[in-house]
């Protein structure tokens, strides 16, 4: 019967960085391109705009980062109960 490999747990954290990733993007795009038709509708644009784009880069870093929390925090009780019991059979096979 095959193991759980240990080892294999980043691959959980690297699926929540690249989920995460995702996520911020499309915030950033919904907060840069809607603040900016806001802005466009009410007044004009200012520099307060043209920070709202810096959320393209800013919110995946920060989502990608928390993910990478998220991923880090889930793998420890995993990794423990591995290491405890020695592994685990997948059922069934």
């Amino acid at each position: 019967m095959p193991k759980i490999d240990p080892a294999s747990i980043g691959l959980s954290t690297k699926i929540f960085v690249a989920y995460m990733a995702v996520l911020g993007t499309i915030a950033g795009l919904v907060y840069s391109v809607g603040g900016a038709a806001y802005d466009a509708t009410h007044g004009g644009l200012n520099a307060g705009t043209a920070l709202a784009f810096l959320a393209l880069i800013g919110m995946p870093v920060a989502s990608s980062f928390i993910g990478l929390l998220i991923g880090l925090v889930l793998a420890m009780p995993v990794d423990w109960l591995l290491r405890r019991f020695g592994g685990s059979d997948l059922p069934g096979k």
